[in-house]
């Protein structure tokens, strides 16, 4: 990359597309024009959002985390924050959510694997949401990972050995046989859930923001 961002990151397409005819061939935009856009549509939910999603019946409510609160999108500002090298912002962000006690608190360590895979958990920010309708079978995550699915999806000996035997971490890893492959492979089973497939995917947690926090400030010398 340059030092100044001006290399070729992505097309940055700004406006939707809904007729043949209008669809554009663009070029590749900077990275850091790139950057600037994602900022300034988050700059725009931060903006807009409410601290609290309207209750809508059972099963949408205050804490409701399958759709972006303001939280939610300062979670994932703090996160381009720290990508961008913002590392005032990216504190200052993760801060506010870490803050936000009333909406989110870490699990506790023994429950961290069990609860991980309860669908809007007190952890998470913001989680993609899967149903039993939405059943996406052989293009589900846990389908990915799963050794009954694709299993394609495989921790390295360097990640797994990076744990101890008793970090709770390791226990969404296991050493086992991987399908029509090799033994003593390191499975990956953080989702689990091949008959129904309607665990969440958790895309921001809290933990998250202590980590961008940590990071940040060693980068500005805290």
């Amino acid at each position: 990359g340059t030092a100044d961002a001006s290399h070729w990151g992505v097309p940055l397409f700004t406006k939707a597309v809904y007729e043949k005819g209008s669809v554009e061939n663009l070029g590749r935009s900077s990275v850091k024009e790139v950057y600037a856009q994602i900022a300034k549509d988050l700059d725009s939910a931060i903006s807009n959002l409410p601290e609290r999603l309207r209750a809508k019946g059972a099963n949408l409510d205050a804490k409701y985390k399958g759709r972006f609160n303001l939280f939610g999108a300062k979670a994932l500002k703090a996160r381009v924050a720290l990508y961008m090298g913002d590392y005032a912002t990216a504190v200052a962000l993760a801060t506010e959510v870490i803050n936000k006690k009333s909406l989110y608190t870490l699990l506790a360590n023994d429950k961290l694997v069990s609860d991980f895979k309860v669908n809007n958990n007190t952890e998470t920010v913001f989680e993609v949401v899967n149903t039993n309708i939405d059943n996406m079978g052989t293009n589900s995550l846990v389908h990915f990972y799963n050794q009954s699915g694709y299993g394609d999806a495989l921790a390295t000996d360097d990640l797994y050995n990076a744990y101890t035997k008793t970090d709770v971490r390791r226990s969404f890893m296991q050493k086992g046989t991987r399908k029509d492959g090799e033994t003593n492979a390191g499975l990956v089973i953080k989702y689990t859930s091949t008959s129904t497939r309607d665990e969440s995917i958790k895309v921001l947690r809290l933990a998250e923001m202590y980590l961008i926090r940590a990071e940040a400030n060693t980068k500005l010398g805290n």
